[in-house]
């Protein structure tokens, strides 16, 4: 066998393996960049209420266990855009309903307490007001 033959074979396969190197590199690099920022704080009833920022930092998805099922965590999400946002962080926000324009409505209580509710009547289970303005606050401007 002539050594050429063998020397070409592998230069090719040793270029195919830097090509694919690179473009993996690139993936990685663009999945690490384009990661949702998430935080996680805890229910009044002791579960997960998560809160999202999707790649475009346009939406805040909050996901959470239903309130009515107490025995198995039946998750739920809610989503609100910009107005939501703003509305969220609103440092005079009322306590009572307010309604969100294209959102929901945000839910504040007399004693601290706040939950959303969709479009669709999905109710958010409660949360402490002030860990949700940290955690929200951290997700979206950092």
């Amino acid at each position: 066998m002539n050594i050429r033959l063998i020397e070409d074979r592998f230069l090719q396969l040793d270029n195919f393996m830097k090509k694919i190197t690179v473009i993996l590199l690139i993936f990685f690099i663009y999945i690490g960049h384009s990661q949702e920022r998430s935080e996680t704080i805890k229910s009044l009833s002791n579960r997960d209420f998560n809160i999202y920022l999707n790649s475009d930092k346009n939406y805040i998805f909050f996901e959470f266990c239903d309130p009515n099922i107490k025995s198995k965590c039946n998750l739920n999400i809610i989503s609100f855009d910009l107005r939501g946002i703003v509305k969220l962080l609103d440092e005079n926000l009322p306590t009572g309903t307010t309604a969100v324009l294209g959102n929901g409505k945000i839910i504040k209580t007399e004693n601290g307490n706040l939950s959303l509710e969709s479009f669709q009547g999905i109710i958010s289970e409660k949360v402490s007001y002030k860990k949700f303005i940290s955690a929200l606050r951290s997700v979206f401007f950092n």
